[in-house]
């Protein structure tokens, strides 16, 4: 065996061994900023289609209001037509009777739409207050899921430790010793 040769085969040892595990590292590293980065991506979507899909739910939220104004509108008028129709102020007026009495079935008439147009606005009020608290549950479910998203993006991978680099051993010194260990095997027997 060559003087220091085990000395020079553990470094190229430690050599390798360091710069696999530099190798290693360095796909670990590209491997977790690829999954981020996938991570990110999938978030983005996530996020627009969220995004879309609550501004669906605001949007439905109108046209159902929208329409149940349009509903209470022909309530009105029905309530209307119904109250003429059976009115008996309008058939005594225009029979061409006055006076006190027919005017006090005019308001009792006029009462009994206004009770009707309230009683309308009463459901048109409380309808909205339930499809108002339907989207909000729905906004609600989405923010949640968005928070959701946001959580799987909250922490950023951090490389690994660099690995330690290899303590060498001195060729020269190791040489040496062997030198010296073969010159004190020698000596004795010239001795």
């Amino acid at each position: 065996m060559c003087l220091g040769a085990q000395a020079r085969a553990q470094n190229e040892a430690a050599r390798r061994q360091y710069n696999a595990a530099v190798e290693n590292r360095k796909r670990n590293w590209m491997q977790q900023l690829s999954v981020q980065n996938l991570k990110n991506v999938q978030y983005e979507v996530n996020m627009d289609r969220s995004n879309v899909a609550m501004a669906s739910v605001q949007s439905e939220l109108q046209r159902k209001k929208i329409q149940n104004r349009r509903d209470a509108e022909l309530k009105y008028e029905q309530a209307y037509d119904e109250v003429l129709k059976n009115s008996k102020y309008e058939k005594l007026l225009t029979g061409g009777a006055t006076g006190q009495s027919i005017a006090r079935l005019g308001r009792l008439d006029n009462a009994a739409i206004g009770k009707k147009v309230a009683l309308i606005s009463r459901d048109v009020l409380l309808t909205d207050e339930e499809l108002e608290m339907e989207a909000e549950k729905e906004t609600s479910k989405l923010k949640g899921f968005q928070e959701q998203q946001r959580a799987k993006i909250a922490f950023q991978p951090i490389p690994e430790a660099e690995p330690v680099r290899p303590v060498m051993q001195n060729v020269g010194a190791a040489a040496f010793m062997d030198a010296l260990s073969i010159g004190t095997s020698v000596i004795p027997l010239f001795g």
